[in-house]
């Protein structure tokens, strides 16, 4: 049957519904139950594995974003020995623009794996939270992941996402209801180097196809320098918000098998 207002008629005939009737007198059409809030929930999902899967490649990219810090400081080496008019080799600066080029090939390719893996677990973390009965999110699973790719947006909105997601699982934690309605420095901290380290590097890729002299170069070296650095610590912040986030689902999963509503 479909109900628009009241009355309710059957689906099948379209003949108007007897009310208390268990079925249509024209037809024999069975009433349709409406599905209660607990049969729309998905089932919960453990991510233990893809959480691991996440940290490891997390650490990756730290070790690639690592080795693109060690090439950057032998860059900034050459800089001020070009300032300083010392001898600088041809070889040299050839070798320096290699292990750049290397080390951030390297880099990108992890990051690649790093962003595939996140989204995967974001994404499951969302549903999961609908699975412990938390229905008041401000966005859906799918938004979650899909801000990270809007231009403009993706500056804020996945700052709004985390800190939602990390609300939820304290929602739905009964052992952590002093938590409620705070927000961890974590998750600030965590977005403010990731949006910093995308300022800096933008800038940095601004500055390296105009360099000119040594002064420019010593400058863009600088800049790559501080992004990545914000960029190496915003890598491990994220991990332990990950971590921490599966803790809190898995903790009120076991809670809501201990009482019986799952």
């Amino acid at each position: 049957m479909y109900r628009a207002q009241e009355p309710v008629f059957c689906r099948a005939c379209g003949d108007k519904w007897s009310p208390g009737a268990e079925a249509c007198i024209s037809c024999g059409e069975p009433r349709a139950v409406a599905p209660s809030a607990r049969e729309l929930r998905p089932e919960y999902r453990a991510q233990t594995g893809r959480v691991r899967w996440v940290v490891g490649l997390l650490a990756v990219y730290a070790t690639a974003t690592a080795a693109v810090l060690v090439a950057d400081v032998q860059e900034w080496s050459l800089a001020l020995s070009l300032l300083a008019d010392e001898l600088v080799s041809l070889e040299q600066l050839e070798a320096s623009d290699a292990l750049q080029l290397a080390t951030r090939c390297g880099q990108f390719a992890a990051f690649v794996a790093v962003a595939i893996a996140f989204g995967v677990w974001l994404f499951e973390a969302g549903r999961n939270l609908r699975a412990l009965g938390v229905n008041d999110s401000t966005q859906t699973e799918e938004w979650r992941v899909l801000w990270y790719f809007i231009p403009v947006l993706n500056l804020y909105m996945p700052f709004i996402g985390m800190r939602d997601l990390w609300s939820g699982c304290v929602k739905s934690s009964r052992a952590r209801a002093g938590e409620r309605g705070r927000t961890p420095w974590l998750i600030p901290a965590w977005w403010a180097l990731w949006v910093v380290s995308i300022g800096l590097m933008w800038t940095w890729v601004s500055l390296r196809y105009e360099i000119e002299e040594p002064l420019l170069l010593l400058r863009s070296t600088q800049l790559s320098v501080a992004a990545i650095t914000a960029r190496l610590g915003a890598t491990a912040l994220l991990a332990v918000i990950v971590l921490q986030v599966h803790g809190r689902q898995e903790h009120a999963a076991r809670e809501l098998v201990e009482s019986g509503r799952a």
